[in-house]
């Protein structure tokens, strides 16, 4: 089973499933930016292991489907932001369930405007197309 790179998100999420959970307004530590591990991580970074994270906790399939769907719109969130950055490999690790798969194609197919119906294209077909589109883009430069 794979650990989540953001391990005390993943278990506060899991944690509010079981119970009320609630918003403490007083400071109760410091973060000094700078010292630590995320501190040295790009914002690309950052943000790919938000990203997920939020795709395992899609896996887990102990939320509800709002939940879900909000999870899924912060992922496409994520390529939106990033779309310049995204890789093949990244796109391969958040697409570990079927609705994930679709939100990025889904997100892929608005971006290249590509054909209006999903049946037109597998999601093999579309990541192979940006595995080629990657390769030309390396090559002129």
């Amino acid at each position: 089973q794979k650990l989540s790179p953001l391990g005390d998100f993943f278990l506060y999420m899991i944690l509010a499933r079981t119970g009320k959970i609630g918003y403490i307004k007083d400071k109760m530590a410091n973060y000094r930016v700078g010292s630590g591990i995320w501190s040295y991580k790009t914002a690309y970074e950052r943000n790919l292991k938000t990203a997920y994270t939020f795709a395992l906790l899609i896996k887990t399939n102990l939320f509800s489907e709002e939940v879900n769907n909000i999870l899924l719109t912060r992922i496409q969130s994520f390529l939106k932001r990033f779309k310049q950055k995204v890789d093949i490999k990244a796109l391969e690790k958040l697409s570990i369930t079927p609705s994930i798969q679709s939100a990025i194609f889904d997100f892929f197919l608005d971006l290249n405007k590509g054909p209006s119906n999903k049946t037109d294209l597998t999601f093999k077909q579309l990541i192979r197309a940006l595995k080629k589109k990657v390769i030309r883009k390396i090559k002129t430069e």
